[in-house]
């Protein structure tokens, strides 16, 4: 795996090298520093991934999954939602939003309010949906 790890942060360069600026390429190469434990270069590559696309879903996705991370709940939660205001069917961002949710919840357990419990639900929902899309919306 970190073999892997390296020829995908030396590709990701390579792109970078040759002049062109992608979203694809600075997400990739957030991934691979986030991969390495160096999580300001992999906010570094994601604030230029949006730099480049500003409503990249899968680059708001991506941050806020690294934010998650650290514990930053309310920012991941802003980020989760910029990323499916961008893309609407997005399913792991769905997912991702509902899971966050779930465990911002856990997180101060009884301190928090219904309302969050709600957002979770319909999320939820909205991800099974889209998953399965027999299913009644929510």
């Amino acid at each position: 795996m970190e073999g892997d790890i390296e020829e995908a942060g030396a590709l990701s360069e390579a792109c970078l090298s040759l002049g062109g600026k992608n979203c694809e390429v600075f997400c990739a190469k957030a991934l691979v520093s986030q991969a390495r434990g160096e999580h300001v270069r992999a906010r570094e590559a994601l604030d230029k991934a949006l730099e480049v696309e500003p409503d990249s879903s899968r680059a708001y996705h991506q941050y806020g999954k690294l934010v998650e991370g650290s514990g930053q709940f309310d920012y991941a939660e802003k980020l989760y939602q910029k990323a499916i205001q961008a893309a609407p069917h997005d399913v792991d961002a769905l997912v991702s939003y509902s899971e966050m949710l779930i465990r911002k919840i856990d997180s101060v357990y009884f301190h928090q309010e219904s309302s969050d419990y709600d957002l979770c639900a319909h999320m939820l929902g909205i991800a099974l949906h889209q998953v399965c899309p027999g299913n009644p919306k929510p």
